[in-house]
């Protein structure tokens, strides 16, 4: 499997620059979803699915708050597997009570990784122990601009597929997670480091 080291010494340059950018800067947008992000996704945006998706995000800082989960208990590899898990099947359901159309696995997944990156910083640092693990843990958000960097980084190899069924997006997704994970074993940092750095290389 062919790296593009060039891309790859320069994302090892910047990892702690994007790891000190992601413990300090929020996100934008509650949620981590703003308007061009919304426009990305190519799904018709209606004023009921943005608050929709904000609505339970707002339900997960309840949650939060009320102690419901034991962020010690998630702070592992597996373990966060797990939580990660959970909220793709939540945030189902959770639309699903709202009457609204089902939407794809690959949008459901940009939403969830989207929410779980939004909790990688907050204001006093609320939550340490998940935002650590949020930080170390999270999975990429296969957007745009990730998706364009996986493709000049690993040029010989297969692209993530994001229209398909539930199982093809599903091991597509598996797939690019432990290619970056994998990544970030030998170059440093974490896959939400590889988010920081497509969006700021594309900024460029």
């Amino acid at each position: 499997m062919t790296i593009n080291k060039k891309i790859a010494d320069d994302y090892e340059t910047y990892v702690p620059r994007g790891e000190s950018r992601l413990a300090t800067h929020p996100e934008g947008a509650f949620g981590g979803i703003d308007n061009a992000a919304w426009r990305e996704m190519n799904i018709k945006l209606t004023d009921v699915r943005k608050e929709t998706y904000e609505a339970w995000v707002a339900g997960l800082v309840k949650r939060f708050k009320s102690g419901e989960f034991d962020f010690d208990d998630i702070n592992t590899p597996a373990a966060f597997e797990d939580f990660h898990a959970s909220l793709v099947e939540d945030i189902v359901a959770y639309w699903a009570s709202r009457g609204l159309e089902a939407q794809s696995q690959h949008v459901v997944l940009l939403m969830v990784d989207s929410a779980i990156k939004f909790f990688r910083h907050t204001e006093n640092n609320r939550w340490p122990v998940l935002h650590q693990a949020v930080r170390m843990y999270g999975h990429a958000v296969l957007n745009q601009s990730c998706q364009g960097l996986l493709k000049e980084l690993f040029p010989d190899e297969k692209r993530y597929t994001s229209v398909g069924t539930l199982d093809e997006i599903d091991k597509s997704y598996r797939a690019q997670q432990a290619r970056i994970s994998d990544f970030c074993g030998q170059y440093g940092g974490s896959p939400l480091v590889v988010n920081a750095y497509a969006r700021d290389r594309q900024s460029k």
